[in-house]
């Protein structure tokens, strides 16, 4: 019986082939980044914040990453280890935990742990950036028996190309109180 690798905690592309968890590609990356650092060091620079930003970019650039992945994170993102810890921490936020995202040309995109608080503007610049309706759903609404074909007019938050943005009826009568939550959003 062949076992399939895991995949690399970095790109999500690849065969892990180190204990890193990374495949050969970001592992020459990630060698490449501290190699610089570490000869900066050498010379008696300072590693700056603009030395970091430039290697970020040019490892995201390496990493070739989808935009999806390159706005909201990797897939099956968890905000938290903890789900009611996090909910207690920031009480005021709208978070979705295994939400699932979705167009309606593609279907599910993305799924994993939303705070639409913080993660809306995020939102609107992949709907800008893909041309299309972005919708989020709840975990039930885009699993199961509902993975292949998402029931979009279910959604709980859809953001236009333009950057309009709607809540949707489930999501109010969903969460109550919390709807309430994303109505305050909104006007932001």
């Amino acid at each position: 019986m062949v076992t399939k690798k895991p995949l690399c905690f970095s790109c999500s592309k690849r065969a892990q082939k180190y204990a890193s968890g990374l495949c050969e590609q970001c592992h020459r990356v990630a060698i490449a980044d501290v190699k610089s650092v570490r000869e900066l060091v050498e010379r008696g620079e300072k590693a700056t914040k603009t030395l970091l930003d430039k290697n970020t970019a040019a490892i995201k650039k390496e990493r070739n990453k989808d935009p999806i992945q390159e706005h909201l994170g990797y897939f099956a993102r968890m905000i938290s280890g903890s789900k009611s810890s996090y909910s207690n921490s920031y009480p005021d936020n709208f978070v979705i935990f295994n939400a699932n995202v979705c167009t309606k040309e593609d279907g599910k995109i993305w799924y994993g742990d939303l705070d639409l608080t913080i993660d809306e503007p995020k939102l609107k610049a992949l709907a800008a950036e893909l041309q299309k309706e972005i919708y989020v759903l709840y975990e039930k609404d885009g699993r199961f028996s509902d993975e292949l074909n998402p029931p979009i007019d279910r959604f709980v938050f859809m953001v236009s190309p333009s950057g309009e943005t709607t809540i949707g009826t489930s999501c109010k009568d969903y969460y109550g109180y919390k709807g309430k939550k994303l109505l305050a959003l909104k006007k932001t």
